[in-house]
């Protein structure tokens, strides 16, 4: 590690991409923990036991100590429905394919043009499922896919409507 730039030190775009993938995992775990009840450690379990006592779920929901939310219902739906199984995969490999899409992105082009591009495909995705859902969209909603799409065609021609400037030697 005696090379100064990270992007070196990573070295090829797969070890950015494992990387990136271990952070994110790293980093949303304890918020998602958080989010959806207590770690099994601060638990307090004789309002658990009661919990579950009041609940139909099974005995899977107890071990999880998660009172007070919607996890162990979600647990007891995996064990159910073959469908949530299909979806959640499904979703996992789309997801780490638009990621491999996007890392690959940003070593072709630079990080502001991907920038770009995804704030444009959110505009887009936006329009295009009022369209197709047949919903209506609200004027804040149009005014901002408007400027978002405008924007991007601005940085799109930037350099032919601000041509950079001639060096004089």
């Amino acid at each position: 590690m005696e090379t100064a730039g990270i992007r070196e030190r990573l070295g090829t775009v797969g070890n950015q991409f494992a990387v990136t993938n271990l952070l994110a995992f790293l980093i949303s775990t304890p918020i998602a923990l958080a989010k959806e009840g207590e770690l099994c450690a601060l638990v307090n379990w004789p309002e658990v036991f009661v919990w579950v006592s009041s609940q139909s779920c099974g005995s899977l929901t107890w071990c999880m100590g998660l009172a007070g939310s919607r996890f162990p219902e979600f647990l007891e739906l995996c064990k159910t429905s073959s469908v949530v199984w299909n979806n959640m995969l499904a979703s996992g490999i789309l997801f780490y394919l638009y990621n491999e899409l996007a890392t690959m992105t940003i070593k072709k082009t630079s990080a502001v043009t991907q920038s770009v591009a995804n704030t444009a495909k959110r505009a887009i995705v936006i329009l295009g499922v009022a369209i197709a859902l047949g919903e209506s969209l609200s004027p804040t909603k149009i005014v901002g896919s408007v400027i978002c799409i405008l924007g991007v065609l601005l940085y799109s021609n930037a350099d032919s409507l601000f041509p950079p400037k001639q060096k004089s030697a």
